[in-house]
């Protein structure tokens, strides 16, 4: 309704999968070619489920958003967005109260998103960069979540919590090649009556004058460092079809994994195991670190080497000792060395 200049688009559509209102006025101008509008959309219990096929988790969907902006003849679009999901179903559990707010154009969000529900608080602040191959991300946030409630505890658990904050700066393919930092800190994570601190852990991933792409991950419990040419995406399916394919008797029979242009050097050390020990057998202890160094996946011919050393593991009055185990494997054929020291 309303004039060629001002015109207002309302209405309702209710189905089996839920109901959408509108209430969008439309300004066309008609000199420039931009069409302006500013208004409501909101839809109440939207079946997700039915609409995303596959095993998701989703249900329903209930959401109030104001938009306005514009869209020119080539279809960009510069839009202003505030409103509210007023309810999500994930997992069996129902998520309020998560408010959005910011712009959206076609290729850049930025803006904030904050969650205030009763197991689940979060601010999400940030931008970022979807359009075309190379992607941009900065955000920054404080979470904590009550996962027992949420629905993401095992069953027999009385009570578990998360809190941590992240900070981010990517670009770059981000799946496959990122480039920046992530910095996760005052992490503290709570089993029953485990706890388990970290205090801050950092991953940067740069690319050198070769175009050799490298991560380096430091923190109270992990440090690991890869350097070479690789598809994150890719390389722990291609470490796993490798060793997989070679150990059939332990992994079961498995494809012949394909080559690939993936090939890396990589070390890493776990520390501090027993903080992550105590949460399933408090009484077994390992005395030092495991890790490996001077490792190499090669996939076009694919071959892995590393070699992993293990401290004395020592469980009530039982003892053993300090040992290694070393691989190295190509096209499915391997030389494997298991050393014991007492």
């Amino acid at each position: 309704s309303g004039m060629m200049n001002d015109m207002m688009a309302c209405g309702q559509l209710t189905t089996n999968l839920g109901t959408i209102k509108t209430d969008i006025a439309i300004m066309p101008d008609w000199g420039t070619g931009y069409l302006g509008y500013d208004g409501n959309i909101s839809a109440k219990d939207f079946n997700l489920h039915d609409i995303i096929p596959g095993s998701n988790g989703l249900g329903l969907l209930s959401v109030n958003l104001n938009i306005s902006g514009n869209v020119d003849s080539l279809s960009h679009t510069q839009n202003r967005l505030n409103g509210k999901i007023q309810r999500l179903d994930f997992n069996g559990y129902t998520y309020s109260d998560i408010n959005v707010k910011g712009s959206l154009s076609n290729t850049t969000f930025n803006g904030n998103i904050n969650i205030n529900a009763p197991n689940l608080t979060a601010e999400l602040i940030g931008k970022y960069n979807f359009g075309g191959r190379n992607n941009n991300i900065e955000l920054s946030s404080d979470v904590y979540a009550n996962l027992k409630e949420l629905h993401l505890a095992p069953e027999n658990t009385s009570s578990s919590e998360l809190r941590f904050v992240v900070g981010a700066q990517l670009s770059g393919d981000i799946a496959n090649r990122p480039i920046g930092n992530v910095t996760i800190s005052q992490v503290e994570f709570n089993l029953d009556d485990k706890r388990l601190k970290i205090d801050k852990l950092t991953a940067i991933a740069e690319e050198d004058k070769d175009n050799k792409h490298s991560i380096s991950i430091k923190s109270d419990f992990l440090d690991l460092d890869i350097y070479g040419e690789y598809k994150i995406s890719e390389v722990a399916s291609d470490i796993y079809g490798m060793i997989a394919h070679t150990l059939p008797t332990i992994f079961g029979k498995t494809e012949e994994p394909k080559p690939s242009s993936n090939y890396f050097t990589y070390s890493f050390r776990i520390k501090e195991i027993n903080e992550f020990v105590k949460f399933y057998d408090p009484a077994l202890k390992f005395h030092g670190d495991i890790y490996t160094s001077n490792g190499y996946v090669f996939g076009n011919t694919k071959t892995i080497y590393g070699k992993i050393n293990i401290p004395q593991i020592s469980r009530n009055e039982y003892i053993i000792g300090e040992s290694s185990i070393e691989m190295y494997s190509m096209n499915g054929l391997a030389n494997l060395f298991d050393n014991y020291f007492s």
